[in-house]
């Protein structure tokens, strides 16, 4: 007998990292279970035995939640954001709507399956399990070589990459940031892509060592970072609660590209010493 996981992917990190990832050495490691990761939208009703979705549902997911599990079958809810905790701040706080699913997955979940520990610790008295970020270093090592070591006449690139919800997030880094653009200037670099740099270090220093590379589509975001060359790679973090649950995968992403990683000492950023 095999078991039979339909996990549902869709184009953006968060799945990418946790469904689509895994899905590609569960079958060598799990020779009894057998895998399916699909972009269908609306999965099927029939033929599996675990249904595994990440973050946070629509409504009419739930109705089939429902008949799966009056058919006896499993439902594994991935997560990697305490959605309970989003600052107001950030673009990605759920809609009220979608909040409400939150509790909705936490009770109809067989397995929840968070990034960190401290995000698996919100959900006290449900069954819970661990699984970290995961990242294929080959993305990385087809796209790129390391940076070399600068030379004269050429500045110390210094790199901060992801989406826009870290204003809060790149805050933090200004002050360095401006402190290295004053005290070397045209020796430093400083490249933010995606979230765009503090307006006060925009004013200030826009080519004038200071870059700011627009977002790129996901399928895009590994070639675009090897292409930046990084030797430094920024990792700043808020240190608010929602933060404590997050994953060091932006610390993974700096050491794969071969690059010296300054990040916040908070939470699961704390694995830097």
């Amino acid at each position: 007998f095999r078991s039979r996981v339909y996990m549902q992917y869709a184009e953006d990190g968060c799945r990418w990292h946790r469904l689509l990832q895994p899905a590609r050495h569960l079958g060598r490691d799990f020779p009894d279970v057998e895998f399916f990761c699909s972009l269908n939208h609306e999965p099927p009703d029939q033929g599996f035995d675990v249904y595994a979705m990440h973050g946070l549902l629509h409504w009419d997911t739930y109705k089939r939640v429902a008949a799966w599990k009056g058919r006896g079958k499993r439902f594994v809810w991935s997560v990697d954001d305490d959605f309970l905790t989003v600052p107001d701040s950030n673009p990605a706080k759920p809609l009220p709507e979608f909040a409400n699913s939150y509790y909705l997955s936490r009770m109809a979940a067989d397995l929840i399956v968070c990034s960190t520990p401290p995000l698996a610790a919100t959900f006290p008295g449900f069954p819970t399990a661990t699984a970290p970020n995961l990242l294929d270093l080959d993305y990385y090592a087809l796209t790129g070589k390391p940076a070399p070591e600068p030379q004269p006449g050429h500045p110390l690139r210094i790199l901060w990459a992801g989406s826009l919800t870290h204003s809060r997030d790149v805050m933090v880094a200004e002050p360095a940031v401006r402190h290295l653009l004053t005290a070397h200037p045209g020796k430093v670099e400083v490249i933010f892509l995606g979230q765009g740099p503090p307006a006060g270090l925009v004013r200030d220093f826009l080519h004038a060592g200071l870059r700011h590379l627009p977002g790129v589509q996901f399928a895009h975001y590994w070639p675009t970072l090897a292409a930046v060359r990084p030797h430094v790679v920024l990792a700043p973090l808020d240190r608010d609660e929602f933060n404590r649950s997050k994953s060091s995968l932006r610390i993974l992403e700096g050491w794969a590209l071969s690059a010296a990683v300054v990040a916040t000492d908070w939470s699961e950023y704390g694995v830097i010493r």
